[in-house]
């Protein structure tokens, strides 16, 4: 039987990341964390909060319901899941105790709010309806942007971008979410995500839960394969191979996993690094490795087809 004491206890130091892994934007004020209220029309801070000492929350929006108050996280959690207490209890407990998601607690980028010349920034994560579109220029010698990656939620909801710009020097990759200055003012800027980072067409992971994986390395290398196996759900990493231990692989975990990176030194690294991580989170992990029909010399992954070979590692 959970002992509902003991878990508030445990929970209250990662309140932080469980409204994280909950992909609710949050704003720290004090000791009272403010949260975007997925449940309503809600796109400012300051109507729901949770105390981060004591647990105690509330949303005064709702005019009173006693549903939208509450004394720790297991109730609030019922509350944004619309689900009993002892349900939310027992996501909690799983949160708190299990490695994968003891990583992604001590994963959580602390750099959700900054101040530039005096104007405080705090990241609104997911997007929320009504927000401005991406800028057509970003200045600074970047122009418009070449390509445009969306990432979003298990729920298909936006959480920013990865920006490709075509520079006179050659391309340069930069990501772009969304912030709020203390006027309540969205602005978009070159910020990286919060960690643990999503994975590409994670949306696309929840809708088909059936259907096979293929990793590739970069987002238009997932487009591409998209269209060449329209059974498979087709993720990256975000950044490709630099760091794929700073994303959220759990989603692949108990999955049909094929894995087809760049056939080059960076992208044998890049499968070598991702069947480790994946097997660290889970021993039984398999990955197909799938590999191009042409050598090193004139491979390309936009033009060349794969080729199945051997079976797990």
């Amino acid at each position: 039987m959970l002992n509902f004491k003991d878990l508030h206890e445990r929970t209250i130091p990662n309140i932080e990341a469980i409204f994280n892994s909950l992909n609710i934007a949050t704003r720290l004020t004090g000791k009272e964390l403010q949260f975007i209220n997925p449940l309503r029309d809600d796109t400012d801070f300051g109507s729901a909060s949770i105390n981060v000492e004591t647990g105690m929350w509330a949303d005064f929006a709702e005019g009173g319901d006693p549903k939208a108050k509450g004394g720790d996280l297991i109730s609030l959690v019922a509350y944004l899941t619309d689900t009993s207490q002892s349900l939310a209890a027992k996501k909690l407990q799983s949160f708190v105790s299990e490695p994968a998601h003891q990583a992604a607690v001590e994963s959580v980028n602390t750099q959700t709010h900054m101040v530039i010349d005096g104007v405080h920034y705090d990241l609104v994560y997911p997007v929320p309806d009504g927000a401005p579109f991406l800028p057509r220029d970003f200045g600074d010698g970047l122009g418009e942007p070449s390509e445009m990656y969306p990432y979003k939620n298990e729920q298909g909801t936006l959480l920013g971008y990865i920006l490709r710009f075509d520079l006179f020097t050659g391309k340069t990759i930069r990501p772009a979410t969304l912030w709020m200055d203390d006027t309540g003012k969205y602005h978009w800027k070159l910020n990286g995500f919060p960690k643990p980072r999503p994975l590409y067409n994670l949306h696309l992971l929840a809708q088909k839960t059936d259907a096979p994986v293929l990793i590739v390395e970069g987002e238009k290398s997932a487009n591409a394969a998209s269209q060449l196996f329209p059974d498979h759900v087709v993720v990256t990493t975000m950044h490709g191979a630099k760091s794929p231990d700073k994303s959220d692989l759990t989603p692949l975990l108990g999955r049909n996993i094929f894995m087809w990176a760049d056939y080059d030194g960076p992208g044998q690294r890049y499968e070598e690094t991702m069947v480790k991580l994946l097997r660290s989170q889970d021993e039984k992990a398999s990955v197909n490795i799938m590999l191009p029909i042409t050598d090193s010399a004139t491979y390309t992954s936009d033009t060349q087809e794969p080729m199945l070979v051997t079976g797990f590692i």
